[in-house]
């Protein structure tokens, strides 16, 4: 068994580890690997104040806050006094279901996005039928979403401003296997497996405010091999000022945008 803290900032046990650990006198929790509580612990200076969270909602519920060090985004959004109507997390609906997916606020209060919402009536045909590949990631206050279906022959890359509880962003978008948020532009990466096409992975960039299902924003061929690479957690794309970077594997390029 494991001693965790819970929502009300008691100890109790569970069959399950914790995934965040924290500083009980301090009031700070962070990840597991978090170079500067290991830094502590290996001076001795923190073991005895050493607690642990199921998660970060039960931390934040505790009265604990993100350490500036190993949750750095997490860490600003709190001094801004922001993170709690920051998504934690998101979940995927079940095909058929009202909505397309449900995001977890760190309030402890959930939103969903309705598939009534969006003004796009294939969309919609597919969401009943269930998506071949539906990837979702939090980034700041949006939620990004790339839907494919008919083998990967139609697809959608939709950003949905979950603060605001807007769509923002949506384009026509085959192939795509995942997007971001740079500036003022949607990013996406996609996978052709067409036979005969020239490059294997291609980018794009279109506008962010900008809602048209009809619009396939042009492509461009990226120095990458997807060789063997076929599920969605095998792409990537981080964004850092103006370069944005793209992963593949273990093979990477970064692009710079203006």
């Amino acid at each position: 068994m494991h001693k965790l803290i819970g929502p009300d900032g008691k100890e109790y046990l569970s069959q399950d580890k914790g995934t965040l650990g924290g500083h009980k006198k301090l009031k700070i929790y962070g990840r597991l690997d978090c170079p500067s509580a290991l830094r502590h612990i290996a001076q001795g200076h923190y073991i005895q104040y050493r607690v642990f969270f199921a998660d970060e909602q039960t931390a934040l519920a505790a009265g604990y806050r993100p350490c500036g060090i190993c949750m750095e985004e997490h860490y600003w959004l709190w001094k801004e006094d922001t993170l709690m109507t920051h998504a934690l997390g998101v979940r995927a609906s079940k095909a058929g279901a009202r909505s397309l997916c449900t995001v977890l606020l760190a309030d402890g209060t959930q939103k969903k996005l309705e598939v009534s919402s969006i003004d796009d009536p294939s969309l919609a045909e597919y969401a009943e039928q269930g998506f071949e590949l539906a990837h979702f990631q939090i980034q700041g206050d949006y939620c990004v979403a790339d839907l494919l279906a008919e083998n990967g022959q139609w697809g959608r890359v939709l950003v949905w401003d979950y603060v605001q509880d807007r769509i923002v962003h949506l384009t026509d978008a085959p192939f795509a296997r995942c997007s971001a948020v740079a500036g003022g532009q949607v990013v996406t990466l996609y996978l052709v497996e067409a036979w005969g096409h020239p490059a294997d992975l291609w980018y794009s960039a279109a506008p962010l405010e900008r809602i048209d299902p009809e619009f396939e924003p042009e492509s461009l061929p990226l120095p990458l091999s997807a060789e063997g690479l076929t599920g969605p957690n095998c792409f990537g794309i981080s964004v850092k000022g103006k370069t944005v970077t793209f992963q593949a594997g273990d093979g990477e390029c970064r692009v710079e945008f203006a």
